[in-house]
């Protein structure tokens, strides 16, 4: 069988779902730490469960070597995590990933939430990110860029983002820190349940946040609700749940 595409159209704008095989690179399931990140029992779940410790330092941080998985071109992407920030610097970066033109990176600042793509672009101001638990997700479809918070999307329309985002191979995909950065950069408190999806916008509106673990492979709105679209074999390329 031939490749093919669908396209559907829910709130108005498209969600491309492509056929023909998964992206290209690996799932990686167990990330490395640098540091004192420590795994303890915190969590947004009523079920309970675990998260990464981030004590706030430059030195301390968790990462994965950079691969074709992490190289989404001009691609859709998904990237969505748990976080229950706790200091109260700056610029903390939440992750960050190559330099210079192929730099990608989000940070949130001083409850304004950026996205690094060389340099900063802000997709929405007035966050109450701190000493709560709160579940971001950042959606790339066909060059726009739409942010979540707790299920509810914060810049209506999306943002024109069409960054060519490649492998960055000898970098690492950091979260928790800016390796070398100010004490400004460093990111402290817990995150949990990180997933990277390559070739596929998994929200297309708003929806019902996770109640329980991410899986790599998961069906449509598999915690109720709607506008969650499944995520076949092969699309995640990273999912850390300690």
């Amino acid at each position: 069988m031939g490749l093919f595409t669908t396209i559907a159209f829910n709130n108005f704008r498209p969600t491309i779902i492509a056929g023909g095989g998964a992206p290209s690179g690996t799932l990686i399931t167990s990330p490395t730490i640098a540091g004192s990140i420590t795994t303890v029992a915190q969590s947004p779940f009523s079920g309970g469960g675990n998260s990464y410790s981030f004590p706030n330092s430059s030195t301390s941080y968790i990462y994965a070597a950079g691969q074709d998985g992490f190289a989404f071109g001009t691609g859709d992407y998904t990237i969505e995590w748990f976080q229950y920030q706790t200091d109260s610097n700056s610029f903390p970066r939440i992750f960050w990933y190559g330099a210079g033109t192929g730099l990608f990176g989000v940070s949130i600042e001083g409850g304004t939430f950026y996205v690094w793509n060389s340099a900063p672009s802000a997709l929405k101001t007035g966050l109450s990110q701190k000493n709560a638990w709160r579940h971001f997700a950042l959606v790339r479809i066909s060059g726009r860029a739409y942010l979540y918070y707790d299920g509810v999307i914060q810049n209506s329309g999306g943002t024109a983002n069409t960054a060519n985002l490649t492998t960055n191979a000898p970098n690492n995909f950091v979260f928790g820190a800016k390796v070398g950065g100010l004490a400004s950069e460093q990111y402290g408190g817990y995150m949990t349940n990180i997933r990277i999806v390559k070739g596929l916008g998994v929200y297309t509106g708003n929806f019902t946040i996770p109640t329980s673990t991410l899986s790599a492979v998961a069906n449509a709105n598999p915690f109720g609700g709607s506008n969650t679209v499944a995520i076949p074999d092969g699309y995640t390329k990273l999912l850390l749940v300690p």
